[in-house]
């Protein structure tokens, strides 16, 4: 198993991506759609695979409200949003952004059997591990898409 679906969304800039990650209702489609310099891959379910070079890419999926990207895009930073009255950034460890994925998506684990979940927690381990993490907090309103891209770069 090298390949998972993710309730998130996807913005690419210059093919490296910014993925934000929030519960239902928690900003992932308003974050995309915020990003004035960047292309939507996806605003809800993002398709995550490695390559054959063993690096995750990014693709967008039939699943969106907006046209999906057509090449893949390289993550390169997660945001795990949180509805705030001002915009800041803050970096997680990559044990915060694996128990975000692994809670986000448990009813789906669970249904799973044993070997598949395990493969399941480690796809979610390999990416929490390759890609920094920030906690996003932001006005419905505005993002700082120079801090994000600043993020996307380091």
């Amino acid at each position: 198993m090298n390949a998972v679906m993710i309730h998130c969304s996807c913005v690419s800039f210059d093919g490296h991506a910014a993925v934000f990650l929030a519960m239902d209702e928690g900003g992932k489609t308003t974050a995309a759609r915020l990003c004035d310099n960047g292309t939507v891959v996806a605003d809800d379910q993002t398709l995550f695979k490695k390559d054959d070079k063993d690096r995750w890419l990014a693709y967008g999926t039939p699943w969106t409200t907006f046209t999906p990207h057509p090449a893949p895009t390289l993550p390169r930073a997660f945001f795990l949003l949180e509805k705030a009255d001002s915009f800041s950034l803050k970096p997680l460890a990559s044990r915060e952004l694996l128990a975000s994925l692994w809670n986000e998506h448990s009813t789906l684990s669970f249904i799973l059997p044993g070997c598949k979940r395990e493969a399941m927690f480690d796809i979610y381990r390999n990416l929490a591990t390759s890609v920094p993490a920030y906690l996003m907090k932001f006005p419905k309103d505005y993002i700082d898409q120079e801090a994000i891209l600043k993020c996307l770069n380091q």
